[in-house]
């Protein structure tokens, strides 16, 4: 019997309209109640653990954030992995210089400047507003806070490969790049992944990680889906993805999630 899954957010476990369904609740609920662990393991920051309690209505008693760069269980840190300090500047110096969107991820908050905006925006964990900050406080932050991972976004393609070029050649190739889509970078530390997360997470519950099962449907995702003992998709998942996974699940992102627990949890 499989003891853990591992589910990616967003475009697998929530759907288009940015909802969980009913379905993939009442079908988690009934994995729980069998003593089969559920964990949430996304690119998002800490603070989705909130949000996806809240969406669902379940208490998860751990999660996988920031590609990998931090796990909590029962609401404390047991694995954090944090960008080293010089290429935290050297990425955010690239980011002013091109003017891209970008955004820090520390333990408790998200700190954000949009250029579109021209605001530096601060997010509480548990705080769904947001408080204006001038752009002087993020030497502040870069100096006093550890940083997990660094998203940068734009519209324009070109500019967020030319971004990602000067990143790799700045960093000298030693951190890690990853997209969950084409408009988005995640930079973190180089090696790390929810593949290793999902490692350690395993190592630290005695579980064999031949009895985890991984659902996830973007780029971001493939290194879980290779570590895991049974990987699947929803319907829908980039062509890559499907083409790699165990199982690709004749459902959405609607109720993938809840008919892939059926499949291989049920009774």
């Amino acid at each position: 019997m499989y003891k853990i899954i591992f589910c990616d957010l967003d475009g697998t476990l929530y759907n288009a309209k940015e909802e969980i369904s009913d379905y993939n609740i009442e079908i988690i609920k009934k994995i729980r109640a069998k003593g089969i662990h559920f964990v949430p393991c996304t690119g998002r920051h800490f603070s989705a653990w909130d949000t996806i309690e809240h969406d669902s209505g379940i208490r998860f008693g751990s999660i996988i954030a920031n590609n990998g760069s931090m796990i909590y269980r029962g609401g404390q840190p047991v694995y954090l992995k944090a960008l080293s300090n010089e290429y935290i500047y050297k990425t955010v110096e690239i980011a002013k210089k091109m003017q891209i969107n970008f955004n820090l991820c520390t333990d408790s908050y998200a700190y954000r400047y949009d250029y579109t905006a021209s605001q530096f925006v601060l997010k509480k964990r548990y705080d769904p507003g947001t408080t204006t900050a001038d752009m002087s406080q993020i030497e502040d932050v870069m100096k006093n806070r550890a940083i997990y991972k660094i998203g940068l976004s734009s519209k324009d393609l070109r500019l967020v490969n030319t971004v990602r070029e000067m990143i790799y050649e700045a960093c000298n190739n030693d951190v890690d790049i990853v997209s969950s889509v084409p408009t988005l970078l995640e930079v973190g530390y180089k090696g790390i992944s929810k593949g290793t997360a999902i490692l350690k997470y395993c190592e630290l519950l005695g579980v064999d990680v031949k009895d985890t099962i991984g659902i996830g449907d973007s780029l971001n995702d493939i290194e879980m889906l290779k570590t895991v003992g049974l990987s699947c998709c929803p319907k829908g998942a980039l062509k890559l993805i499907e083409e790699m996974v165990d199982y690709v699940s004749p459902c959405d992102n609607n109720r993938a999630v809840g008919e892939i627990l059926e499949h291989f949890c049920g009774d």
